[in-house]
């Protein structure tokens, strides 16, 4: 069975690869626990690479609807037969509507990451009907029982809000709050995250997140990775709603928009999280643990889908 694999895979940006190993790893399980033969994944950048000989073609994770995905809509175009499905994407600006509603209408698939990709799919005359929110993808990554370092682990990607000056009097905070010093963990060095200098491979990045004290940053997977795995975070929004789009699957409500941060702000979400952290902890991941098995239960389908 030939997979092909679309998202922002293959730019160094390791919260979207990690997304793709979630989504590999998963449905590996599932087709060796019918006794099929392993399945060959095509990682196809954006939709880019050959449609040929594919039995399923995956639109995987990340905010892709909305993006330019002529590559992924020619290709399905070409192969009409060839079945396809949404697995655990959100939206950005709908600036693409036709291409949005033609992947829409080409599936009978739509799992979607959250309510507010659900809402935007609505306003544009998608039927709501076939829409399944699943969650995001990320969570199918599982909790990796690391033992915590003494830091703060920030993501911070500069060409983003906050500003460099708010941002460091925000770490100052936490520094301070915490008695953690701040480890940045880049994702994506080439998109403007904050360095110390070294270069990291995913798998560290991904080990550096889940043995932090606690997180704080701007960018959406990292958060999902750092509670994952219990590490008290709070994500700030920076843009198309997506940390809220993530959290409407998983009742989090400790993230602010950026439009509304500052110290004040922090210091009342940072007090609010750490007085009710347990409780928190086991709900978030409790409504994770669900995500999960609706993801297995529809992974299931897929791939007896992919071999009629």
């Amino acid at each position: 069975m030939r997979v092909g694999l679309v998202g922002y895979y293959g730019y160094d940006e390791y919260s979207d690869d990690l997304i793709a190993k979630g989504i590999m790893d998963a449905f590996n399980e599932e087709y060796e626990l019918l006794r099929h033969h392993n399945i060959e994944w095509v990682i196809m950048p954006l939709g880019s690479g050959s449609y040929d000989n594919l039995d399923l073609v995956i639109l995987g994770g990340g905010s892709l609807l909305g993006l330019d995905l002529y590559p992924l809509i020619d290709g399905l175009k070409k192969h009409p037969n060839l079945k396809f499905c949404i697995l655990g994407t959100g939206t950005r600006d709908l600036i693409n509507l036709e291409s949005t509603k033609y992947l829409f209408n080409r599936t009978p698939y739509v799992a979607i990451r959250g309510d507010v990709t659900a809402e935007n799919l609505a306003t544009i005359g998608c039927d709501v009907e076939k829409i399944e929110v699943l969650g995001d993808s990320i969570f199918l990554h599982y909790d990796e029982f690391m033992f915590r370092e003494s830091y703060l682990g920030i993501t911070h990607r500069t060409h983003a809000p906050p500003s460099y000056h708010l941002m460091n009097e925000l770490i100052s905070y936490l520094q301070e709050i915490t008695g953690f010093k701040p480890t940045f963990i880049p994702y994506c060095v080439k998109q403007g995250d904050v360095t110390d200098g070294k270069n990291y491979t995913m798998e560290q990045v991904y080990e550096m997140t889940c043995k932090s004290s606690f997180w704080f940053g701007n960018r959406l997977h990292p958060f999902a990775i750092a509670l994952i795995n219990h590490v008290p975070a709070i994500p700030v929004e920076i843009e198309f709603n997506k940390v809220q789009d993530l959290c409407s699957t998983i009742g989090f409500k400790h993230y602010i928009h950026h439009e509304e941060l500052s110290l004040k702000t922090l210091h009342r979400t940072y007090i609010d999280l750490m007085n009710n952290w347990d409780k928190i902890d086991v709900q978030c991941n409790d409504q994770i643990d669900r995500v999960r098995n609706k993801y297995k239960s529809l992974i299931t389908e897929l791939v007896a889908w992919s071999r009629d």
